[in-house]
């Protein structure tokens, strides 16, 4: 079964302190990817017209800076709510248990699935 977010996405993300970019994939609205320091994996839920859902993301380059500076540990979970319009996705959230460490994300997509 394929979802009309299916797709690779260029992914940049930016919090207070700094900014940064990715490549992730979504499939039935699960997601993994990632940057040169972290791993990105997470699901999402329709919520209306809206999306929401959780990322987890995990350090796999030791000492590699986070855009949240070192507020956060290796890993931590990102709480997120978007409005999918045509190819972009355009994402609020923050830190989970840390409200104030607050992201905007924007997924552009560069390529849709293959079909199986």
């Amino acid at each position: 079964m394929s979802h009309k977010t299916d797709g690779t996405y260029t992914v940049q993300f930016k919090s207070a302190q700094d900014w940064g970019a990715g490549v992730i994939t979504l499939k039935d609205l699960q997601l993994t990817g990632g940057d040169s320091g972290y791993i990105f994996t997470g699901s999402f839920r329709e919520v209306g017209s809206r999306l929401a859902g959780t990322v987890k993301v995990e350090q796999h380059v030791a000492g590699y800076p986070s855009i949240f500076g070192h507020s956060v540990g290796q890993v931590f979970d990102l709480d997120l709510d978007g409005q999918f319009d045509g190819d972009v996705v355009l994402f609020n959230g923050h830190v989970r248990g840390q409200d104030h460490l607050e992201i905007q994300i924007q997924l552009s997509r560069a390529k849709p699935l293959a079909a199986e």
